[in-house]
């Protein structure tokens, strides 16, 4: 096969790559966008109609949709921090030539396999007001000024969850800082 027949052939592949990313993300992105200007009360489409940007005012007036926006924002903050500085302090750690190297590699990377809805209902348990073992623990250490409604505390709840977060994800962000340092030529170290 000739290099002018390679390059056409390459470009027919991409034809069903750029159909399919059409069909499920532009179209519906597109449709989503002229539904977000009708009133729309029921299935019945017909019933629909145009409310120009008066859903957008409604949505950003809301207190409680404002809460919900700052406490995205908070949320991603704190969470992007925190997972990009941990795991490149544990990639820089775990870069070097130790005994133990891949035992904590995996272990600082298994929280990341774990599934979602396990490790929620595991910190759920752990975080439990009157029942969970951090609050147990704390009693039982005398600390008990430090017990707390980890999930229930409207302050407190952002930081419970991005904690969480954290721990899930920083070792999946070491692995690929991990990736990237490894990659470095050593006669720069030098």
């Amino acid at each position: 096969m000739s290099k002018q027949n390679k390059s056409i052939y390459s470009y027919w592949l991409a034809v069903p790559c750029l159909i399919l990313y059409g069909l499920f993300f532009i179209i519906p992105a597109v449709v989503g966008l002229g539904l977000s200007f009708l009133n729309i009360r029921s299935f019945d489409f017909s019933q629909a109609t145009f409310a120009g940007l008066r859903n957008y005012i409604n949505v950003l007036s809301d207190s409680g949709m404002n809460i919900a926006i700052k406490n995205s924002f908070i949320f991603a903050a704190v969470t992007t921090v925190l997972k990009v500085i941990l795991g490149m302090v544990l990639a820089v750690f775990l870069n070097n030539k130790m005994r133990t190297t891949n035992f904590l590699r995996t272990v600082f990377f298994l929280p990341a396999v774990l599934s979602s809805v396990a490790v929620g209902l595991i910190f759920t348990a752990m975080m439990h007001p009157t029942r969970g073992i951090i609050n147990i623990a704390l009693r039982a250490a005398g600390l008990d000024a430090l017990a707390q409604n980890w999930l229930t505390d409207p302050h407190l709840a952002i930081f419970s969850v991005a904690f969480i977060e954290v721990w899930k994800w920083t070792g999946f962000t070491m692995v690929i800082l991990l990736a990237g340092l490894q990659s470095i030529p050593k006669n720069y170290y030098e």
